[in-house]
């Protein structure tokens, strides 16, 4: 019987503790988009800073666990294409990443919750994320999944407009190369072992 649940199950039973996990080194963030010249593009996180509080309380043979908190940062000039150093340059401009140097994003609430087995649950959570100078409530579908290892993982993708957050889609060529406006946020974060 796995001796953890995930971490953002109900509390129940008694001597809860808060305990603090950063978010771990090969947790991923991947941005895919397009353009007029190229059908698909995608950029990557290479560096993923952050951390997840979570109150835990033993009941039932169980650690059983409550997120308090959840914070995420990704430095702007730590996303790259892997490709082009053209297009990063590119893509740091458009995000005005000497003014904004970080996207961040904090958890607000954990709206919803289904638990779909003893090792997996579906949640909806809402939190505020800050892309450029703008910061927007983000509402976000995610799964979550107690590995083997005792890591959890939180999965899900997200799109977003990147005029939203008072920016403008990249350009290049003088003009001839423009991105488009929608682009779709993929991750998996991962935390633990939760001992």
């Amino acid at each position: 019987m796995i001796s953890t649940i995930l971490a953002f199950m109900v509390v129940t039973g008694a001597a809860a503790q808060a305990v603090t996990y950063p978010i771990l080194p090969a947790s991923q963030i991947e941005i895919d988009g397009s353009s007029n010249n190229t059908p698909e593009w995608t950029v990557y996180a290479t560096e993923i800073q952050g951390e997840v509080s979570v109150t835990l309380s033993e009941g039932g043979g169980a650690m059983h666990g409550q997120v308090e908190s959840a914070s995420l940062v990704v430095p702007m000039r730590m996303i790259k294409s892997k490709k082009s150093s053209l297009m990063d340059r590119t893509m740091y401009k458009a995000m005005m990443a000497t003014q904004h140097p970080e996207v961040t994003y904090e958890l607000t609430d954990v709206e919803t919750m289904d638990v779909t087995s003893d090792t997996t649950a579906i949640l909806v959570v809402g939190g505020n994320l800050t892309l450029g100078p703008e910061t927007n409530d983000v509402q976000v579908s995610v799964i979550a999944t107690m590995r083997e290892d005792g890591t959890v993982a939180f999965t899900g993708s997200h799109p977003l407009l990147i005029s939203d957050y008072g920016l403008t889609p990249p350009t290049a060529m003088f003009g001839s190369l423009r991105t488009g406006d929608e682009v779709r946020v993929r991750f998996e974060v991962l935390i633990g072992p939760v001992e």
